[in-house]
């Protein structure tokens, strides 16, 4: 870790002497454009990892504010069952609200078997009891 700190310091200073004093030699251009690219190849390498996601999880008041958004859209999903029972978005949205919170029992089971009567082709629906079966 400190080589990869000491070589990243050493790329930087290069890099800006570089723009300081504009090189005139085009062999030297691409031989530092060349160690730049292969540089952070080398780091993607040793520390990138493709299955995470760009933007990590908040924690602390982020992860309050996300719970609290939640929260409010199932109220919300809940206020459009309660005016119209057959609003089969509203039930989908509600169990994929249920199952990001950890929640999806028999209640969330009952949402989805009767969202797919009145909406037998939303592709959501086969999302959502993959994630159910795992």
């Amino acid at each position: 870790m400190i080589i990869t700190l000491l070589l990243s310091a050493v790329l930087c200073a290069v890099i800006l002497l570089w723009v300081l004093a504009p090189i005139n030699n085009a062999r030297q251009f691409y031989a530092l454009a060349f160690a730049a690219a292969l540089f952070s190849l080398g780091l993607y390498l040793a520390y990138g990892r493709p299955d995470l996601p760009a933007a990590p999880v908040q924690v602390g008041k982020g992860a309050e504010a996300d719970y609290r958004q939640m929260m409010l859209d199932e109220f919300t999903m809940m206020d459009r069952l309660s005016k119209n029972p057959d609003d089969a978005d509203a039930m989908i949205r509600l169990a994929m609200l249920r199952l990001a919170q950890g929640r999806g029992g028999e209640e969330t089971l009952r949402l989805l078997a009767r969202a797919e009567k009145l909406a037998p082709k939303d592709k959501r629906l086969t999302k959502i009891k993959q994630l159910l079966e795992k």
